[in-house]
């Protein structure tokens, strides 16, 4: 009898759970149960261009202090701003659904688990819902597409005393849930996770300078609600706090009800923005001793943790227009250091012990903190000032975020102190380096490695006259790379052009243990009457080169492009050469002084600059571009060949080995490697822009008799990302 209702109790059990969890309104089966071992950033989505005009119409109107690099965004608008080089500076739209697809395919791409829809008050609140809810939905379709987590984070920004309260937010939630879908969108479910229920953020929970108390909004009853509500409950919830959270002062209200609350919910993420500055000595220091208390605080607690990380801070062209800022900014106020501040916060953290991350934030501009693809070029102006990228490349920050997430899950060790980690890329067809505008690739194998020595154009171009900052690029097996970071700028060379720029083709040579790295560049503002050759030496190939002077002899006018060639015997020779005029010379043991006077190069037909020397068995060989024009195309320049007995000529004219890459210009350099060899140089495939180059290689070919077989130039098949503006 016993057994009997011990299995009737137990059926009514599981019936009664059945219906239970057949009465919510969410999916099962999340793609992302957890938000552990997961990097999340806030999203905001808020450039609006309901009229499809000219948006940001003049300096005045700009609230921003970032720009966003929109070469692979398949809509753009105008703006009343000018770039450098004169041309009109154009914006994305974030209600575009192409759009929040690009954002999403590089949150794949770089390795962004996924992103928070900052989901303001005012917003939440406001009928009808369609407009306000078409960055989310746009964002679901491409969750989808890209396996990315997504989740809603509630700011209370906006929130009146007196006539608002959180429970405000549950009309919005069932919206959500019941007409957006977002915790049922789609055959998979991409909606975060956290304990195995839905994840919901309420932010702004605990901060002074808002007008609100939290006694008197019901915090607790909307809390209650995303906990307890059996058809649009069963959630977890996180509360957006201060830094100051747990000691309840600083920037933080005394309130001891904010504890309360926080026991209540799953989870706290403390809002550090601001509150943490590389400008100061041992401040990780003091982030590392925040976070290990706050960790201790929420373990005793029952609550879980995630520390905030943000790249650098910049509100300039905010604050000289939004009142309760405390007046003009500065840009760059907390200065991103290249990446090093934002590193440095992702290690502390993830030694600290946190187990989560949250980024500040991937599309904020306003505040200077985003991590999407930020140009290095933006606008200028009479008043308005933007941060720009240190240099780096415009993914940066999206790369270092796609590494936390590595390190978060142990998949990549830490990097030493200071030292940020190497980009690596793997080979994917021509052009093979597309993170930079490479051109001028120069090629050497050393100690089994190869390594190539390009020249940078910078986006926005003005001519070749603003290339700067060269980069080392290396592999050991021709597909998988490593860019080992920019070693040298303009405005590293003391002697050189005070208004920088014009840092042409380099090359580098090896002699005694030391390699130097030659380059040119103008002395003086009139840049071609100027050139000269510089050096710089370093202890290894991959950076780390220091400049020690000039080439005497060797300058003047179009004096550029050097090749250093090292013979069997060891002997080193120099050539430069532009403007149709080329010359040669044999180089001193010092590798900087020449050993007798450079003299023009014989034989040579149609040459124009660039020149490349190497050796392959008894013959020398010297490969240069042409002033080849094709007609209503102007200049296509094509790689001639000579051969020769001797190093320094006279040469015999072979012919053309490299037809047009589409550039005005072409430079290049042949390379043995491992048995094979190959040639390398630019192309436009990438920005349609002869004078905006990336890098290729293909394999070279040779006859019997010595001679070199054309050249047949491959390209990637996929769509240009030019022909999608």
């Amino acid at each position: 009898m016993k057994t009997s209702y011990f299995i009737c109790a137990a059926t009514f059990v599981a019936l009664f759970a059945s219906s239970a969890f057949c009465g919510t309104r969410h999916a099962g089966n999340p793609v992302y149960p957890t938000y552990d071992g997961r990097v999340m950033a806030g999203y905001q989505g808020w450039f609006h261009n309901h009229s499809g005009g000219v948006m940001f119409k003049d300096e005045n109107s700009v609230r921003i202090d970032m720009w966003p690099d929109v070469s692979e965004y398949e809509k753009t608008y105008p703006t009343g701003l000018k770039l450098s080089n004169g041309e009109g500076a154009r914006f994305f739209c974030s209600d575009d659904e192409s759009t929040v697809e690009t954002h999403f395919r590089w949150m794949e791409e770089y390795g962004l688990d996924g992103v928070f829809f900052q989901r303001f008050f005012n917003a939440a609140t406001r009928e009808p819902k369609d407009q306000s809810t078409t960055v989310i939905r746009h964002g679901m379709k491409s969750a989808q597409r890209h396996s990315r987590a997504v989740a809603v984070m509630y700011d209370l920004s906006g929130l009146r005393p007196g006539t608002d309260d959180s429970m405000k937010l549950v009309d919005d939630w069932k919206y959500l849930v019941d007409e957006v879908k977002v915790t049922s969108y789609g055959k998979r479910n991409m909606y975060l996770h956290h304990r195995g229920k839905p994840l919901v953020v309420i932010w702004g929970v605990g901060f002074p300078d808002r007008p609100y108390s939290i006694r008197d909004i019901k915090l607790a009853e909307f809390i209650d609600f995303l906990h307890k509500d059996p058809v649009y409950g069963g959630c977890s919830v996180m509360l957006g706090v201060p830094t100051c959270w747990r000691t309840l002062d600083y920037d933080c209200v005394s309130d001891p009800y904010l504890h309360q609350l926080i026991k209540k919910a799953d989870m706290v993420l403390p809002w550090m923005v601001q509150r943490f500055t590389p400008l100061l000595h041992f401040e990780m220091n003091r982030y590392r001793d925040a976070i290990k208390k706050d960790i201790a605080w929420c373990r005793d607690a029952g609550v879980d943790y995630v520390p905030l990380v943000f790249p650098g801070f910049s509100w300039h062209n905010l604050s000289r227009h939004e009142k309760g800022i405390g007046g003009e900014k500065p840009v760059k106020s907390i200065p991103r250091l290249g990446g090093r501040f934002y590193w440095d916060q992702i290690q502390t953290a993830v030694a600290a012990g946190a187990k989560r991350l949250y980024v500040a934030m991937f599309d904020e501009v306003n505040e200077g903190t985003a991590i999407f693809k930020v140009t290095d070029a933006p606008p200028v102006g009479k008043t308005v000032q933007f941060a720009d990228m240190d240099g780096q490349p415009t993914d940066h920050y999206l790369f270092l975020t796609g590494e936390a997430a590595k390190l978060l899950r142990g998949e990549r060790r830490p990097t030493a102190q200071g030292e940020l980690p190497v980009r690596t890329f793997c080979y994917d067809g021509n052009p093979f380096a597309t993170h930079y505008y490479f051109a001028d690739p120069s090629a050497h194998v050393w100690n089994g490695r190869l390594y190539v020595y390009p020249s940078h154009d910078i986006d926005p171009p003005r001519g070749c006259d603003l290339m700067d900052r060269y980069h080392v690029l290396s592999t050991d097996d021709m597909a998988n790379w490593i860019d080992h970071g920019e070693f040298m700028r303009a405005s590293d060379v003391e002697w050189g052009r005070p208004e920088g720029g014009f840092m042409w083709a380099p090359d580098c040579a090896y002699r005694d243990g030391k390699y130097y790295f030659y380059f040119p560049h103008p002395s003086e503002s009139r840049w071609n009457d100027s050139w000269l050759i510089g050096v710089a030496v370093s202890d290894r190939p991959d950076g780390g080169f220091r400049n020690v002077g000039t080439v005497p002899g060797l300058g003047g006018f179009a004096m550029i492009d050097p090749c250093v060639f090292t013979d069997n015997d060891g002997k080193s020779y120099i050539y430069a050469g532009g403007g149709a005029k080329m010359v040669g010379a044999k180089l001193k043991d010092n590798m900087v002084e020449l050993d007798g006077e450079a003299k023009p190069m014989e034989g040579l037909e149609d040459f124009h600059e660039g020149p490349w020397v190497f050796r392959r068995g008894e013959w020398y060989y010297l490969m240069y571009p042409d002033n080849h024009e094709e007609p209503g195309v102007g200049g296509q320049n094509r790689q001639h060949y000579c051969m020769s007995r001797n190093p320094l000529g006279p040469w015999e004219h072979k012919g053309v080995i490299l037809e047009s890459t589409g550039c005005d210009t072409s430079h290049g350099s042949i390379v043995e490697f491992k048995g094979q060899w190959y040639i390398f140089y630019h192309n436009r495939v990438l920005s349609g822009r002869g004078n905006l180059r990336t890098l290729c290689y293909d394999r070279l070919y040779f006859n019997d008799d010595g001679t070199i077989r054309p050249v047949k130039q491959t390209r990637r098949e996929r769509q240009p990302f030019w022909k999608g503006r």
